[in-house]
């Protein structure tokens, strides 16, 4: 009889060594995961956000020689070979064959920005895990795709950029703050994650202001060094209490720099 993928992965925590078994067990602890009657390459998996079924991807290599890996590991997307950034993007030309390939812990690969998206998971809803590995698709025509992890949805993302001029550089450089990290779940229930990059070291201040442009949070005030930094807002306002549902603006400030991006609050 054949092993229910579940069963799989409880064969992995008795054999895998302890670090192994501490990273699955993390990964679980954040979902609720329960087999699909009837379907052993399914599972329904239940998340602060959001409860959604998703499909054990193939293990065969559909791709024999992949032109670029993504690697899925403990709470993180790597693929461009930058560790800085939080959110891993790739740049690539059109007709190209992607993987993405487990390595540690027990993941989903979701299209989207986060639970909050209301495209998320329509074209793509995968589990990397051991059971299932690996997930190949070749892009044939220009496209960009936003991708995520649902167990993991504040830390875990990814970016794709197909495009059909193959002379562009696979790594755009940063020349100001910006965000690389849109607030993420949007529309969020409580917390909310986003994040930004700076090319050089600068100060810098990132806020919360309510619609009418009150401010409401400070996260943060602050030299930055290079590279990309990830802030989160917990939604609520300080000694006031939580914050009221409504569209809110994170702002980031750096020098003459001044830039936000929206987000909405519900209860």
């Amino acid at each position: 009889m054949r092993a229910s993928p579940l069963a799989l992965l409880a064969l992995l925590s008795c054999l895998a060594p302890a670090a192994a078994v501490a990273d699955l067990n993390h990964c679980l602890s954040r979902a609720k995961i329960t087999p699909v009657p009837g379907n052993p390459r399914a599972v329904q998996i239940e998340t602060a956000h959001a409860r959604t079924v998703a499909y054990y991807a193939e293990r065969v290599q559909l791709v024999a020689a992949p032109d670029f890996i993504i690697q899925a590991r403990d709470t993180t997307y790597e693929g461009d070979g930058d560790t800085k950034h939080l959110t891993d993007h790739l740049i690539i030309p059109v007709g190209s064959s992607v993987r993405w390939q487990w390595i540690t812990g027990f993941h989903t690969l979701t299209n989207g920005l986060g639970d909050g998206d209301p495209a998320a998971g329509t074209t793509i809803e995968k589990v990397l895990a051991d059971t299932s590995p690996v997930f190949d698709t070749t892009f044939a025509v220009p496209t960009h795709l936003d991708y995520y992890c649902r167990i993991h949805e504040n830390t875990m993302h990814g970016i794709i950029d197909v495009l059909a001029n193959t002379s562009v550089t696979p790594h755009p450089q940063v020349t100001r703050a910006t965000f690389s990290r849109a607030p993420a779940p949007n529309p969020t229930r409580d917390a909310m994650a986003c994040a930004v990059t700076v090319p050089s070291a600068e100060n810098v201040e990132i806020t919360v202001h309510d619609l009418a442009g009150r401010r409401v949070a400070l996260l943060f005030s602050g030299r930055l060094e290079p590279g990309e930094h990830p802030f989160r807002w917990d939604g609520v306002m300080g000694s006031r209490g939580r914050a009221p549902a409504g569209i809110y603006r994170v702002r980031l400030r750096a020098g003459d720099i001044e830039e936000s991006r929206s987000f909405s609050l519900i209860r």
